[in-house]
């Protein structure tokens, strides 16, 4: 039972990180994809019976909500380096800021 669910998973999560490569999905995107697909696996595999259906759709959205913000934050960061090195001049050296009324 755990090989489909483990070889699912595995193909979910590469389709997705593959849109996310060419920089159409953003990581947010990516990882409220590959969590929700993860979650509703899990809580498919966790609910017994009758509940199957619905420990995948909790797990579903848990795994959503959780990939997302893992996402969310590393679009966070990406965006932080890359103001950050673009306010860095080419030769690392801060340009010296003009005093008030100098000539």
């Amino acid at each position: 039972m755990l090989k489909p669910i483990t070889a699912t998973l595995v193909a979910v999560s590469l389709l997705v990180s593959g849109c996310a490569a060419d920089g159409s999905m953003s990581k947010s995107d990516s990882g409220l994809a590959v969590g929700a697909v993860t979650g509703g696996i899990l809580g498919a595999a966790a609910g017994r019976g009758r509940g199957r259906p619905a420990g995948a759709i909790v797990g579903a959205v848990l795994g959503g909500i959780v990939g997302s913000e893992i996402g969310r934050s590393m679009d966070c960061r990406t965006a932080f380096s890359r103001n950050r090195l673009n306010s860095t001049p080419s030769n690392g050296v801060a340009p010296a800021s003009a005093s008030p009324g100098a000539i």
